[in-house]
């Protein structure tokens, strides 16, 4: 890379985020959405670990994850992807709100923007986590959409694939080598 050539030598392996997934692989994606499964997963998974967490987590889901929703659910995805690209950017648990946007329909440019912004606020590196993160989850999504290329993806397949790739290879290895789960 020159001074005036700002493309990688390696670009080619690269390609935008948004255009990872077909619109039929996001149409499986919003298929196989199971909102009682993730409210459930959710909760089980914060309580599990400490009981007493139980009436927050509780008030949490009631307010937010169940209707009447406090705030329409797209729009709550939006925040939490905010939040959590600020606070831990190379996580599970922004992969997993990246999912739920997704399953959601928001599109994949939104979360992209979304994590833009967020990170012109927080730094670069925060934002190449968020990316990087979001790339993984589109990775994964492509691959379990592709196992199933006319049947859902459904959320009870997704979670547990996305904790594998997130467990199999540390953060910032290979994305193509944590969507795989080679």
């Amino acid at each position: 890379m020159t001074h005036d050539d700002p493309t990688p030598a390696d670009d080619a392996a690269l390609s935008d985020v948004t255009g990872i997934l077909t619109p039929a692989q996001l149409e499986q994606i919003v298929a196989g959405y199971d909102e009682a499964f993730m409210n459930a997963a959710a909760e089980s998974s914060i309580i599990g670990r400490y009981a007493p967490s139980a009436g927050l987590v509780r008030f949490v889901g009631d307010r937010y994850y169940r209707a009447p929703y406090s705030f329409p659910p797209r729009e709550r995805e939006m925040v939490i992807l905010t939040t959590l690209s600020a606070r831990s950017p190379g996580g599970l648990f922004l992969a997993i709100h990246v999912y739920w946007a997704l399953a959601l329909e928001t599109a994949p440019d939104r979360i992209a923007n979304t994590l833009l912004l967020a990170g012109s606020y927080t730094g670069l590196p925060d934002f190449t986590a968020s990316i990087t993160s979001m790339e993984t989850v589109l990775l994964v999504l492509k691959r379990l959409a592709e196992t199933e290329p006319i049947g859902p993806v459904r959320s009870r397949d997704v979670i547990p694939a996305l904790a594998a790739a997130w467990r199999s290879v540390p953060p910032m290895v290979s994305l193509r080598q944590r969507a795989s789960g080679t």
